[in-house]
């Protein structure tokens, strides 16, 4: 599909399926002591393998990012964003890249080398076999997680994305005051500052030193409720969704795998224009009869 200049939202029709849906799957792996948590082949070709080192943020620091006068919302932010390492080597946080399927079913993964998973016969557990482009090979037991997001939605938003724009929208009492476009994140941020420093009474340049964030370049979405973000600084980040009301396309999403905790997850809305993706986050607010409303918007082109 190309992109629509046609400005009003578009449902865009019928949609084919990802071109690896049929491989599409998510292994946990049991083995203690594992170099790996998680291997995952998403629907449009991309794999990730979660280490097993991969640290987590504490609601302590994210508690005080909250505090802050931020125009910058939590889904594409790179609050867990680990470096990414070369992807030869066992022990990087997350591996990442693409890969394609031999005709006897062995994962083949660009820059590592191949994955053969074979079940036990009764769909309740799988050894993987990890083949490493240099080094000795491995086998790991794991279980297969259930892709339960699925829907015409699940569908056409479980693909891989590249950034397009970002938009921040805001409104006092339902009128625009603030409404600024950028191709990337540090774009946005500098045009923000500008308007801020013009018309914020109470603009504050130390409020504004911590955005200076990497550029969200690339995000994976799946039907097992992971999605993964890639960064300009070649950093990776793995968090988790889920559909609120799929009907409406409204999603929440945590970074911790905990939908309870307010600091690590947040909600926000799926939209298409043309063929791109648009996902929006809105922050509402209501104090002395007035209502106060920001909106940070994304763009994405299917990666085909």
């Amino acid at each position: 599909m190309s992109c629509s200049s046609d400005d009003d939202d578009d449902d865009g029709g019928d949609v084919a399926p990802a071109a690896f849906e049929a491989y599409a799957a998510k292994y946990q792996i049991a083995d203690a002591g594992a170099a790996f948590s998680s291997v995952e082949f998403t629907e449009s070709g991309n794999y990730i393998m979660v280490s097993n080192d991969l640290p987590t943020t504490g609601a302590k620091s994210l508690s005080s990012l909250a505090a802050k006068k931020s125009p910058a919302h939590m889904m594409f932010g790179n609050l867990l964003r680990k470096a990414a390492t070369r992807s030869e080597s066992v022990y990087s946080p997350i591996l990442y890249g693409k890969y394609t399927v031999d005709a006897d079913g062995t994962y083949v993964l660009a820059g590592y080398g191949k994955v053969k998973v074979v079940e036990d016969g009764a769909g309740n557990a799988y050894s993987l076999e990890f083949m490493p482009s240099s080094g000795a090979s491995f086998t790991y037991t794991a279980s297969k997680q259930n892709r339960d997001l699925d829907s015409e939605n699940t569908n056409r938003l479980c693909r891989t994305w590249n950034t397009a724009s970002f938009q921040i929208v805001a409104k006092i009492n339902g009128k625009v005051l603030l409404d600024v476009t950028a191709s990337t994140m540090g774009e946005l941020i500098k045009k923000l500052q500008k308007w801020a420093e013009s018309n914020d009474e109470e603009f504050d340049p130390s409020d504004w030193e911590y955005l200076d964030i990497a550029n969200p370049e690339q995000v994976v979405f799946t039907k097992t409720g992971t999605y993964m973000v890639k960064y300009s600084n070649s950093e990776l980040a793995v968090s988790t969704w889920r559909w609120v009301n799929d009907s409406e396309t409204m999603l929440q999403y945590s970074w911790e795998n905990d939908f309870e905790d307010s600091y690590l997850n947040g909600f926000a809305s799926v939209s298409y224009k043309g063929s791109q993706l648009v996902i929006t986050e809105t922050d509402k607010e209501e104090e002395d009869g007035e209502s106060y409303e920001m909106s940070m918007v994304y763009y994405f082109n299917e990666v085909k």
